[in-house]
């Protein structure tokens, strides 16, 4: 199979962990397009590719990083025409961490293993849990709130003063 026809067919994927990452299609699509255009242009992302999915991830995830960093970009972008639902998961992912919400969506999302996801990543293999476990409990943080619950029972009618 030709490089262009496994990329083709990892695409798809990608785009879906560019949208999550990034927060909209749009967003997700320009940073795959530049990924693309990146492996076009430099050859060692060129050869990046020829590793498969995780090679793909790799790429895109070096762009993002960059990318990321130069504007300083804090979390998934919001959509206008979001659902309630879609715009509430986006404030949760943007609250996470980037290298954290990076690691959560690879492992949960994509189902890449411990050992791909670091590499995409560019850590170590023992450093992924902890990250996945980070977003967990900053997910459990920005969720959680107190509650007060005040039980109401009617009480009887007293009539006050003179009968």
């Amino acid at each position: 199979m030709s490089l262009s026809n496994r990329v083709a067919a990892n695409l798809p994927y990608l785009r879906r962990y560019a949208r999550a990452l990034t927060g909209s299609q749009e967003s997700g699509d320009t940073f795959v397009c530049a990924t693309l255009q990146a492996s076009l242009d430099n050859p060692s992302f060129k050869n990046m590719l020829e590793d498969g999915r995780t090679g793909l991830y790799r790429a895109f995830t070096i762009v993002w990083a960059q990318t990321h960093k130069d504007t300083g970009a804090s979390g998934p972008d919001n959509e206008t025409h979001a659902t309630a639902h879609e715009a509430a998961a986006r404030r949760r992912l943007s609250a996470i961490t980037p290298l954290n919400r990076q690691a959560l969506l690879l492992m949960i999302l994509e189902e890449f293993s411990t050992d791909q996801a670091a590499e995409i990543l560019g850590l170590r293999s023992d450093e992924i849990g902890d990250l996945v476990q980070d977003a967990i409990g900053e997910i459990d943080h920005e969720s959680a709130t107190n509650v007060l619950i005040i039980e109401d029972e009617p009480l009887p009618y007293q009539r006050l003063g003179p009968k």
